[in-house]
């Protein structure tokens, strides 16, 4: 690789040459590393091509076409034989990328209701049927730290309520449920357990 300055040749070359090769395949013609090339593309001040070496102007022109008969970017790759990836990149910069489908009809999205210039409050539907929440959030609320947590009938439904007695130290249950909590496992009918060591 050369050390030298660039000639005006070589600087011809790189112009001439900026739409059909890669900088790689310059600075292999011109015998230059690749990042004297880059750096001398930059003091030339040369523009990006807007279709690169890797996409020729007909094969981007091809793409273009495949697309438009609404074939997918993995057919177009087979055909084109570029990586799919690099087909739907291509795309999205010639501003052909994923459309949406009109099959699908937008969703409206949740709108907050403003009140003032306060924070948007937003609509909270009320449950159909029984209002359980606040009897749940009181049964908790009515909890002591001295007292079982075990609840007692369901959450969602009337009369909920956790069972209250005092507890034994820092188990959060009773004796009588602390025991239906922390059961050990039964062996199946007929099979003998083992004994302890």
């Amino acid at each position: 690789m050369s050390n030298n300055p660039f000639t005006p040749a070589e600087d011809q070359i790189i112009k001439q040459s900026r739409g059909n090769l890669t900088n790689r395949q310059i600075a292999e013609k011109l015998g230059r590393s690749l990042d004297s090339v880059k750096k001398r593309i930059r003091i030339l001040k040369l523009k990006k091509e807007k279709n690169s070496p890797a996409f020729p102007k007909e094969m981007v022109d091809k793409i273009i076409a495949l697309h438009g008969n609404g074939m997918t970017s993995d057919q177009i790759a087979a055909i084109v034989g570029k990586s799919p990836q690099g087909v739907r990149n291509k795309l999205r910069l010639l501003g052909l990328g994923r459309q949406k489908l009109a099959s699908r009809p937008p969703q409206p999205k949740p709108k907050p209701i403003y009140k003032g210039k306060t924070k948007p409050v937003y609509k909270i539907p009320e449950p159909k049927g029984e209002r359980y929440m606040p009897d749940t959030l009181a049964a908790v609320m009515a909890l002591t730290t001295e007292q079982c947590r075990w609840p007692v009938g369901h959450p969602g439904k009337a009369g909920f309520r956790f069972c209250r007695r005092d507890r034994d130290g820092k188990l959060p249950y009773c004796e009588k449920h602390y025991k239906r909590a922390y059961r050990l496992p039964q062996p199946p009918e007929g099979v003998t357990p083992c004994p302890s060591p």
